[in-house]
């Protein structure tokens, strides 16, 4: 009985009588009494209820909670695989531009190569060469080969 009076003490305030012990100190199990004043100590029935409903608050919450953190998890899934797409998408795209530039050099270097053995002419008119540019150029070899074959020539003899 001594913790019940602790327990009496906790619950009502000094100086107010217990409303679960009737006038002759018996205890009474009304719990429409203790569901009618707050002060009054729960019953077990009462408290089921009350821990059922706190229960079915809890679950409900955490069901919307659950339902909100699944769409934003899938929200975030297509970001993620946006992202992807488009870090691949670079990668890609840095891969041909250097190709690109590789492929642009080869092609310059192969021009440049193939002017190597071409020979500039410098001087003449236009029309001097006529229709048959290397019929031109076959004479023009043979009068530098005798021009030459001369001035060779004439340094010997002197």
């Amino acid at each position: 009985m001594k913790w019940a009076n602790q327990q009496k003490n906790t619950t009502n305030a000094p100086g107010e009588p217990d409303e679960a012990e009737n006038s002759q100190g018996t205890q009474t199990s009304q719990p429409s009494r203790a569901a009618s004043n707050p002060r009054a100590p729960l019953m077990r029935a009462d408290m089921e209820a009350m821990l059922r409903g706190l229960e079915e608050r809890i679950i409900s919450k955490l069901s919307a909670q659950s339902s909100v953190d699944w769409a934003l998890l899938e929200q975030h899934d297509t970001t993620i695989q946006q992202l992807e797409t488009s870090l691949e998408l670079e990668t890609t795209c840095n891969k041909l531009m250097i190709d690109n530039e590789m492929l642009r050099l080869k092609a310059d270097d192969l021009e440049n190569r193939s002017r190597l053995n071409n020979i500039c002419i410098t001087g003449l008119p236009e029309k001097i060469k006529g229709s048959q540019p290397t019929a031109f150029l076959t004479k023009c070899r043979e009068l530098c080969t005798s021009v030459w074959l001369e001035s060779i020539i004439s340094r010997t003899k002197s």
